[in-house]
């Protein structure tokens, strides 16, 4: 996968790019939203799991992209702005 530069579909290539930049966010998202959300979710039906599936990780990546977009890219700016030493 690290020698792969592009994909072929515009849109798997977008998908790839935008979790690459919200992978942090996901991290410290995921966990929090699936205890207080969805642990105790019964799930009676493999149609309903899936749904339940779909409705998760979709919670996580717009609760994640929102994260990234007015918190941590404005704190990367703001790092940038004023320099930073490694």
């Amino acid at each position: 996968a690290s020698r792969v530069r592009t994909f072929s579909s515009r849109i798997l290539s977008a998908s790839v790019r935008h979790i690459s930049k919200v992978s942090y966010s996901i991290y410290l998202v995921h966990f929090s939203l699936f205890i207080p959300l969805f642990y105790d979710m019964k799930v009676t039906s493999t149609a309903m799991g899936l749904v339940q599936y779909l409705v998760y990780w979709t919670t996580v990546i717009v609760v994640s992209s929102l994260l990234y977009k007015y918190f941590e890219r404005p704190v990367m700016r703001l790092r940038d702005r004023f320099g930073h030493s490694d």
